[in-house]
């Protein structure tokens, strides 16, 4: 329901912005018929963008009422791409610097598979909230990333130690 509803508010826009333009053309058209300077081929013209007018017309309320109506509560696509929502969403767990742009890159990779294995192509959505697991588990992406030097026991021991996200800033210290 979502990407029709994000095609939909596109052809929308599309159309709004369309009947200003059939207008403007319309009534160039229209003046250089007027004028008697108009060759058969825009008499052509003429009628098409009277037609694409008519048509925008009737098309920018019906839009509007169905966007206003049925699509209100739908979710808009904000993201198009992991590297859009890596750079907007995962700015807060950056706070600090990386050590080189491979391992931010390293952080971004997982922290996305991460969520897109939890919570799909939601992620891409207005409505998508982090919450207390996504921001443990992305914590301790960062955490594992900046310190390569831990085992897979020390990992296990910290994943089971973390569990709410007060528990990060005690746990996951540098």
């Amino acid at each position: 329901m979502e990407i029709f509803a994000h095609y939909f508010r596109i052809l929308s826009l599309a159309v709004i912005i369309m009947l200003p333009v059939a207008a403007t053309m319309f009534l160039t058209y229209r003046a250089k018929k007027r004028r008697n300077t108009a060759s058969p081929r825009d008499c052509g013209r003429l009628v098409f963008f009277r037609k694409l007018m008519i048509i925008s017309a009737v098309a920018v309320p019906v839009f509007i009422f169905v966007n206003v109506v049925f699509l209100s509560d739908v979710p808009f696509l904000i993201y198009g791409s992991d590297d859009q929502f890596a750079s907007e969403r995962l700015k807060p767990f950056m706070n600090h610097k990386l050590p080189n742009d491979s391992t931010e890159a390293l952080f971004q990779t997982q922290s996305v598979q991460y969520l897109k294995a939890r919570h799909h192509d939601r992620i891409y959505y207005s409505d998508f909230v982090f919450d207390a697991k996504d921001s443990i588990e992305i914590s301790l992406i960062l955490y594992y990333i900046r310190h390569p030097e831990l085992n897979d026991s020390s990992k296990a021991d910290l994943r089971s130690n973390v569990k709410t996200t007060d528990d990060i800033g005690k746990y996951l210290t540098d």
